[in-house]
């Protein structure tokens, strides 16, 4: 059972790179079309960790997150169901409360990009004031003319949506805990669990906050996004 699931999280592994790297045409050929191909081979990479940690077949689930919506497709049966995320959907309160929500760059990238006319700060100040930055799955982007910069700062953000996506699959190591705490009857936590899934991003933040204090460049998160972008990190 540990090899097999260790292969197929390989194979998953490899679509996580692949979204990537096409997420990184982006700014190699400056146009947003590769934003969807790069979201879809992304989750599917994401999807098939997920299902070799559960021990399922590679494509038994396949998972996509729309705003603060979780898509849980079985290919079998083409079954869909839909789940919010209570987490992403407080993060976008927040960043409708305080910044403008762009439509047509939304549309583009497949996620909910929101603008203004500078530099910004991150809802709960988690990071210092920045012309672009993601804050779980949104991102906030300042408004300025297309061009190779915003190419590549469209990039470099959605990527941090990825990662944030890939973390939300480390919820697997956790799923059969919820039975053993539940205090209600199981038929409430069945009907709570089909209508919310529980995007904790706790692993997320670990992992971002664990390099050097005061220097957001030296983050191996960041090193890794300026790796597909042929950029030098560090501070």
């Amino acid at each position: 059972r540990l090899t097999r699931g260790a292969l197929r999280g390989a194979v998953g592994g490899a679509g996580l790179y692949a979204g990537k790297w096409l997420a990184h045409r982006i700014y190699v050929d400056s146009t947003y079309a590769w934003a969807y191909p790069a979201a879809l081979v992304h989750e599917t990479g994401a999807s098939m960790i997920e299902n070799a940690a559960h021990d399922r077949p590679p494509l038994d689930r396949l998972s996509y997150h729309l705003a603060f919506v979780r898509l849980d497709v079985r290919p079998d049966t083409r079954a869909v169901t839909a789940r919010v995320m209570p987490f992403n959907v407080v993060a976008t309160g927040l960043m409708l409360a305080q910044d403008r929500l762009d439509v047509r760059r939304s549309l583009a990238l497949g996620t909910l990009v929101f603008t203004g006319p500078g530099v910004s700060q991150t809802p709960l100040d988690i990071l210092p004031e920045s012309g672009a930055w993601a804050f779980l799955n949104t991102v906030y982007l300042s408004e300025v003319e297309p061009g190779a910069e915003d190419y590549e700062i469209s990039a470099h953000e959605l990527m941090h949506v990825f990662q944030h996506r890939e973390w939300l699959r480390a919820n697997a190591l956790y799923a059969g805990l919820g039975r053993a705490f539940q205090s209600g009857p199981e038929s409430s936590y069945d009907e709570l669990a089909s209508v919310v899934y529980l995007d904790n991003p706790m692993g997320l933040a670990a992992a971002y906050f664990l390099g050097p204090a005061g220097c957001r460049d030296d983050q191996w998160l960041e090193h890794e996004i300026d790796l597909f972008l042929s950029r030098n990190g560090g501070c």
